[in-house]
């Protein structure tokens, strides 16, 4: 589910597209984790309709025009980005415990109380937040770590795994930093 399937070999092979239009996308998702088939959303208008009542979302969820979620549950996955790219803040915000693609939070300037998804698949934009007070990362990053206006690494606990770069331009000293 994490990466994109292309071929069997070197080339991109044809088959791939006709063995996936014959699948039925909700109940591969409701084995893969365990729940009804009900409990998956295929698209982010789906989803819409009634949010607290799906675990999955195939798909993007793109949230970026609000600029507060009081307690909002996201699903527990997301197959592709979840873009909360306005929200200055991330107070009773659940989120989900896998982004299959980027997280954007580039205008959260408060990680108190922040407890970010257990795995991205790729980038995280935290570009705003001057301190790490009270961040956890995912245990795995699939791409970049932005924090470029991180002035203070005290308290910041890097992932155990990062496939990308972790960019920290405005941190005058890494005191306190603490590797995995």
């Amino acid at each position: 589910i994490d990466d994109k399937i292309s071929g069997f070999g070197f080339m991109e092979d044809p088959r791939i597209k006709e063995i996936k239009s014959k699948r039925n996308i909700k109940r591969d998702y409701s084995i893969i984790f365990n729940i009804k088939e009900e409990d998956v959303a295929l698209s982010q208008e789906e989803w819409k309709k009634t949010p607290n009542k799906f675990k999955v979302l195939v798909g993007n969820l793109d949230l970026s025009h609000y600029n507060s979620l009081d307690n909002i549950v996201l699903p527990k996955y997301i197959s592709g980005n979840l873009n909360l790219s306005s929200l200055s803040n991330a107070n009773g915000i659940i989120f989900p415990q896998q982004v299959g693609g980027n997280l954007d939070l580039s205008s959260l300037t408060s990680a108190d109380g922040l407890v970010l998804p257990q795995h991205v698949g790729g980038d995280i934009d935290l570009r705003s937040l001057a301190s790490a007070d009270g961040l956890v990362l995912p245990q795995h990053v699939g791409g970049n770590i932005f924090l470029r206006h991180l002035t203070s690494a005290e308290g910041l606990v890097l992932p155990q795994h990062v496939d990308g770069n972790i960019y920290l331009s405005s941190l005058a000293s890494a005191d306190g930093l603490i590797l995995p």
